[in-house]
């Protein structure tokens, strides 16, 4: 069977984790049960679970642990299996229950559904296949399952205390709308907490308005319109939508754009991406830092990047504008002072390669990537673990550190045949 893998479905989706399910997942789920993944088809199954995610209570400790999993199609049967016999409210059930149903009301998935052995021995085949199946997954899931549950103990504190630490707080997030930044949002939602999402008028930002009222999640998930490269921007974004910077938990300033332009060239691009990179970012915090200082409490997490320790060809503007941010945040925790950063709590982040659309499946920048959602969990994870610095994926992490610790000369030869 023909699949996918190289699509992407035609619009992002809002998914809430733990009850999403995102275009991987989905494929995953068509390869196991037979079935052609389809985007269109996938649009209306990503709704139905934005509705049920909605309505349904949020899956908690170990049911939420299998809920997150990005299962392979082995694991995806020893899921089936298990969540049909211990767990029949489980997310992973709904999700399957929900492809069958739409694919059954489609021509192709309807027939890919009836399906059936032409002969005696297809059909006694076929009766083998099934039952070697469930065996195998009553047995190597029963030891997978146990597996996890031992995972779960050991790892899942980490998830308690993100928990813990984000339930019931207001957090505000530049750059809301698409990549790292819905997948901070939608994760954080399913934290407990509330979102103001900030992002560029556009249509990203209407359809996710669109899909905000109807998942029916306006009361915790409101977005506010800025370009927050220009001065003041943020403070009138949140007196249009009505919140008080007062009532601003933690923000995490995540908005930035890569424009790749060789040097030396036009200082126009140059400045726009420092503007949204450096400006924005220290703007948005000075915005909120009184209103943290007078609370006693408050916390800024900033995203840098692992590229802010070297050049790198027609992408000079996009490193120095982190290297600068990232100098910038160390300043701030100094000029803050002890006193002050118990009350303003700063985490700089610097991921590596994240992820997205631009990246081909397969190639070595994809193996070397970690996905939006992955990221967005290791962010909030160091955030709620109070560190000062995270830095991740832990290859790349290594491979930065080689590469800066190279004399300047050798890292020059090294990254300029990049561009050739």
């Amino acid at each position: 069977m023909k699949t996918m893998t190289g699509t992407q479905p035609p619009t992002p989706r809002l998914i809430i984790p733990g009850w999403g399910m995102n275009w991987e997942q989905y494929q995953t789920a068509c390869r196991y049960l037979g079935l052609h993944p389809d985007p269109g088809l996938y649009d209306q199954i990503a709704r139905y679970l934005l509705h049920a995610a909605a309505s349904q209570p949020v899956p908690t400790g170990f049911a939420r642990w299998l809920a997150a999993r990005q299962p392979g199609k082995l694991r995806l049967g020893f899921l089936d299996l298990w969540t049909r016999l211990l767990m029949p409210s489980h997310p992973w059930r709904f999700r399957l229950n929900a492809i069958l149903a739409v694919h059954e009301c489609d021509p192709r998935g309807c027939r890919e559904m009836l399906a059936q052995p032409t002969s005696r021995l297809g059909a006694w085949l076929s009766f083998f296949r099934i039952g070697s199946a469930t065996l195998l997954n009553l047995t190597l899931g029963g030891v997978w399952l146990g597996g996890q549950a031992c995972a779960y103990a050991i790892l899942g504190r980490a998830q308690q205390r993100e928990r813990a630490h984000f339930d019931g707080q207001t957090v505000l997030i530049t750059g809301a709308t698409r990549g790292l930044g819905l997948a901070l949002a939608v994760r954080l939602l399913a934290l407990g907490a509330q979102v103001v999402g900030v992002a560029r008028a556009g249509a990203g930002l209407d359809a996710l308005r669109c899909q905000i009222a109807e998942a029916g999640l306006q009361q915790r998930f409101r977005l506010a319109t800025a370009d927050i490269s220009l001065p003041g921007a943020i403070t009138a974004a949140l007196a249009e939508i009505g919140v008080d910077a007062a009532h601003i938990d933690a923000a995490i300033l995540n908005a930035g754009i890569k424009e790749e332009v060789a040097l030396p060239g036009t200082t126009g691009t140059l400045r726009r991406v420092f503007e949204v990179n450096v400006f924005g970012a220290m703007d948005t915090a000075a915005t909120l830092i009184p209103a943290f200082q007078t609370r006693g409490s408050g916390q800024l997490i900033f995203i840098s990047s692992l590229g802010r320790w070297h050049g790198m060809p027609v992408s000079g503007s996009y490193n120095a504008s982190k290297a600068a941010l990232s100098l910038l945040v160390e300043s701030l925790a100094m000029d803050l002072g002890e006193s002050g950063r118990k009350a303003v709590r700063i985490t700089s982040i610097e991921p590596g390669l994240i992820r997205t659309g631009m990246i081909m499946a397969g190639s070595l920048q994809d193996r070397l990537a970690v996905s939006a959602e992955e990221a967005a969990a290791r962010i909030l994870r160091c955030a709620a673990a109070n560190r000062r610095i995270c830095r991740f994926p832990l290859l790349f992490t290594l491979m930065t550190t080689t590469l800066a610790c190279l004399p300047q000369g050798v890292r020059i030869k090294l990254l300029g045949r990049i561009k050739d």
